[in-house]
């Protein structure tokens, strides 16, 4: 009887530890009514030094010239040095993942929602909160816009009415993001509500129309080695997507047939194929694998750089 007693605590520990973790989620317990646009960053996938080797092997093997590569990582250096201290510094105070639950309407006025960021205990939360203190509130003014706080071992970053904002789950924005990329974990993954974002005031009556039709959009992307790209847009029935899917095919190619897109990556061919749009039932959608990025759309984009620094160069004035 003692050890069945025994088995019977343990096991209710554990559900109430299960149910913990499940009330922990940080974008049911965080979102606000105003939330509209989910992303997720792993920081826990994301290796800087990988990424620029990769980068630049891939410029290399799409032709282009070690100076130009040189000049690039020259431009750059400032930023990218800062942004592997800081993703270090955040990996070491035991950050894996980065929520931010946003406003898309509030990017203008600093309404822009919360930044959520989970750590391992409250002793690294506090690391995490005097490291952002630093960046947007050095001086530690009260009056400051941008304000940082911490609950347990969770910091979070916002304005004062956005912390203040009572949390009120976004079911069908959540569900979206978990779908996004198929469900896959990833390096990156949004979800956004498209009814939501600024300008859908000035839109036309046709537009606005297809857009209430819409119930979301997700964007799912993973780094190197394994690299994907997967956005997709959730409509409420086969008629919208079609219709969406259309809207998207007619941007496309307006670049397709763009000269001076010709001028700087020549035949485009094999980019907007690649770049098309296909329609199952309610969803749009449009993937790139690995060996689609690695082959046509990496070699693209080193192409353009390329061709927009040779560009700037040749406007620059000689000193004298």
């Amino acid at each position: 009887m003692k050890r069945l007693a025994t088995l019977s605590s343990l096991l209710a520990v554990l559900l109430v530890a299960s149910a913990a973790r499940a009330q922990a989620d940080p974008v049911a317990a965080n979102a606000r009514a105003s939330t509209n646009l989910i992303i997720v960053i792993d920081i826990s996938q994301i290796d800087l030094d990988k990424l620029v080797e990769y980068g630049i092997a891939k410029a290399k093997g799409a032709g282009v010239a070690q100076a130009d590569i040189d000049q690039g990582m020259k431009e750059i250096k400032p930023q990218l040095d800062e942004a592997k201290g800081g993703l270090a510094a955040f990996k070491e105070a035991g950050v894996s993942k980065v929520y931010g639950l946003l406003n898309a309407a509030g990017f203008g006025n600093g309404e822009f929602g919360v930044v959520v960021i989970p750590t391992t205990s409250a002793q690294n939360g506090q690391k995490v909160l005097e490291m952002l203190q630093k960046m947007v509130n050095p001086e530690n003014d009260a009056n400051s816009p941008m304000k940082v706080s911490l609950n347990g071992s969770t910091v979070m970053l916002g304005s004062k009415a956005a912390l203040g904002e009572k949390p009120q789950a976004n079911a069908a924005l959540a569900k979206a993001l978990a779908q996004a990329g198929g469900g896959a974990p990833a390096a990156l993954r949004v979800a956004l509500d498209l009814k939501s974002i600024p300008g859908v005031d000035t839109a036309s009556p046709e537009d606005k129309q297809l857009l209430q039709n819409v119930e979301a959009a997700t964007l799912s992307v993973n780094v190197p080695p394994n690299t994907t790209f997967a956005l997709s847009v959730q409509c409420k029935d086969a008629d919208t997507a079609k219709k969406v899917a259309a809207k998207y095919t007619e941007k496309l190619n307006e670049g397709r047939n763009d000269p001076e897109a010709k001028k700087a990556l020549g035949d485009t061919t094999a980019l907007y194929n690649a770049l098309s749009a296909k329609v199952q039932g309610t969803t749009v959608s449009v993937s790139l694998d690995t060996k689609q990025i690695e082959e046509i759309i990496l070699p693209a984009i080193a192409k353009a750089v390329a061709h927009e620094s040779k560009g700037a160069g040749a406007g620059a004035k000689p000193q004298k």
